[in-house]
């Protein structure tokens, strides 16, 4: 049985640094991630 919830995880240690990164995935991905990180450019 497949789960459809959907996750963040972050995948980088906690502490300073300039780069971050976070898992995202599930149904709800895209409409979550959407009006927080704007693309360089648009991919469909």
């Amino acid at each position: 049985m497949f789960n459809q919830d959907t996750i963040v995880a972050l995948a980088t240690p906690e502490g300073l640094g300039a780069i971050s990164v976070i898992r995202i995935s599930g149904s709800q991905a895209f409409s979550i991630v959407e009006p927080v990180f704007k693309p360089v450019k648009k991919k469909t």
